[in-house]
């Protein structure tokens, strides 16, 4: 991504142009820390980094190579479970996923301007917004139709409607749309309450085709003369396109109407999305559509997959599971590693086969889960 100059120089020209001399800056999802050196570039007095990931550690390592270890404080936790000790007054975030919402930038900002923003808090990006339209791509929707053959001479359809009821990736060109693009989903992002979108589209097919499903994309605008996007065909590496197949393949006509229905939570975990279908025919002659059913990445995962017996089961902990807790029961602030470590093989004696391979999983469940206390006593 840092190497993805399209995306990089965009967010270094609008940051040098919002951030002022003086700003305190909140960077959420600061990954490497670019964004958050750009700050520091452009003269803010203080950045506060969030990255839930282990990447911190480097994005650390980088801004001290770099002399600003005493003007940029990391927080390695989610922005929802963080406090700072002042307000910002400048928010940078590049939590944008393939179509600008799906890595839940709602959620981050809406959070940050009730909790860690000053009132008028400038946002970069200022708005997003979202485009979609249907698709022809028989060699994208393989990976949906590939589970209605045998498989190895088994049979594995189950795994169409698993397949089907998934946002994927896939690489756009306008050779594939079936009528225009529509944009369907707009945030000016410092205007934003309400973190669920539900929003409508109507379509007009302009040629002989199949719909395959519904392609996506983003636009962001950083400041008011700085645009990111990955319009088809995209220039920037860093993202791709969003596909949202239907459950079966739709034979369509020039003249032919389609009509979407899109929704998706505030954190942009669950999405449906339906389709409706007027033959241009049914259109002369006031005929029936077809709706085909509605679709939603709930029936996506594994997670919940299976009967109401097993929801109503009894789950108990294995010697993991046992360790797991007792480890983070430990990770209080009051006890250092070497303690966790030691408690931990005087209790499960057996299930570490040297001293490192426990230290090795202490420390990847303190980056998991820690508030990052070395952060904290730097605050302090």
């Amino acid at each position: 991504m840092l190497t993805d100059r399209v995306r990089t120089d965009s967010f270094l020209h609008a940051i040098l142009q919002m951030v002022k001399p003086g700003d305190v800056v909140l960077d959420i999802g600061s990954g490497t820390g670019i964004l958050a050196c750009f700050c520091c570039l452009a003269g803010a007095k203080h950045v506060y980094a969030i990255e839930q990931g282990s990447i911190m550690g480097l994005a650390r390592e980088i801004c001290a190579r770099n002399g600003l270890e005493d003007r940029i404080t990391f927080f390695n936790d989610w922005s929802t479970r963080i406090e700072l000790p002042e307000p910002a007054n400048v928010l940078v975030t590049e939590t944008i996923g393939n179509i600008g919402f799906e890595e839940g930038i709602l959620r981050w900002v809406l959070d940050a301007k009730r909790r860690l923003l000053s009132e008028n808090a400038r946002i970069i990006p200022s708005t997003m917004e979202m485009f979609a339209v249907p698709i022809e791509s028989e060699d994208d929707y393989h990976r949906v139709d590939n589970w209605d053959y045998y498989y190895y001479t088994f049979d594995f359809s189950p795994l169409h409607d698993l397949a089907s009821s998934n946002l994927l990736w896939l690489d756009l060109s306008p050779e594939m749309f079936l009528s225009e693009p529509a944009s369907l989903m707009f945030a000016e992002l410092a205007q934003v309450e309400d973190g669920d979108f539900s929003a409508e589209a109507s379509y007009v097919v302009k040629r002989e085709g199949t719909v395959h499903g519904i392609g996506g994309w983003f636009t962001a605008e950083l400041t008011p003369t700085v645009r990111l996007s990955n319009v088809p065909p995209s220039k920037t590496p860093s993202w791709s396109h969003t596909f949202m197949p239907l459950e079966w393949p739709l034979a369509v006509e020039a003249g032919d109407s389609l009509h979407l229905k899109i929704h998706t939570t505030h954190d942009a975990a669950q999405w449906q999305w339906q389709v409706t279908h007027v033959a241009r025919t049914a259109n002369e002659q006031n005929g029936q559509s077809t709706l085909f059913p509605e679709q939603t990445t709930k029936f996506g995962q594994l997670v919940g997959y299976g009967s109401m017996q097993d929801l109503l089961s009894i789950p108990t902990r294995n010697m993991d599971g046992e360790i797991t807790l007792f480890i983070l029961q430990r990770i209080d602030g009051a006890l250092t590693i070497a303690e966790i470590a030691r408690q931990t093989e005087e209790l499960f004696p057996q299930s570490f086969s040297n001293y490192e391979k426990l230290l090795e999983y202490i420390n990847k469940l303190i980056l998991t889960y820690s508030r990052d206390d070395n952060s904290c006593h730097e605050r302090a």
